[in-house]
């Protein structure tokens, strides 16, 4: 059980760093609720896109929480991020070059269904954020937001932050919620009846609750 730490607004970097690596998980917190804001404010400036934005730095933080022991100067925090942060930023705009030929897959009966579908079918299966549809696809990163995105530009999906209050009380970055709307269930409805699911996808999808209907 590691020792509390005092007022949050005069520790180091370097100490919470140290406990954030030792499974503090109010340390953690402290880093986010320190550098969140700039780091979001950081992406805005390269992505012009406040939702792509809030997603590099939710994606920044979880891969900081699972290297905080790999930072070998704990002094070097702020840059570290910020490091993390542009490289998710440029993962993000490669990916945005990348979307127009996403939406262009085929889907063959010899290939299965094609990515879109996969990320609906895992909405209507319970995924709810993103991590949630990385998992039950397979499908990396770099393809499954720019389908979210796309999804909720379409109506094919509704989305919605949680509240910061559920996000802090859990001491972790807050998460963007994602839901299949009826327009997204017809369209899920049309393609399930040309394109079977592979197996290994569906094996995944069977692990999350159905979603519930509106």
């Amino acid at each position: 059980m590691t020792a509390a730490l005092p007022d949050r607004s005069v520790v180091s970097d370097a100490e919470l760093v140290r406990a954030a690596a030792a499974g503090d998980r109010a340390a953690f917190a402290a880093i986010y609720d320190r550098y969140a804001n700039q780091l979001h404010d950081f992406c805005v400036g390269m992505l012009r896109n406040r939702e792509a934005a809030a997603d590099c730095v939710q994606d920044s933080f979880c891969i900081a929480a699972k290297s905080f022991s790999k930072l070998r100067d704990p002094t070097k925090l702020r840059p570290w991020l910020y490091s993390i942060a542009r490289y998710e930023a440029l993962r993000c705009l490669r990916a945005r070059k990348r979307e127009q030929a996403v939406e262009e897959v085929p889907e063959e009966a010899d290939r299965g269904p094609g990515p879109t579908t996969l990320v609906l079918h895992a909405l209507a299966h319970g995924a709810r954020y993103g991590f949630d549809v990385i998992d039950a696809t397979g499908l990396p990163n770099g393809t499954v937001y720019p389908i979210l995105r796309r999804l909720e530009r379409e109506a094919l999906a509704s989305a919605a932050w949680e509240a910061a209050a559920i996000a802090h009380d859990e001491q972790r970055p807050p998460r963007r919620y994602y839901e299949v709307t009826p327009a997204g269930l017809a369209h899920l409805d049309a393609a399930r009846a040309r394109y079977p699911i592979p197996q290994s996808v569906a094996a995944r999808l069977r692990r999350l609750r159905p979603a519930r209907s509106s």
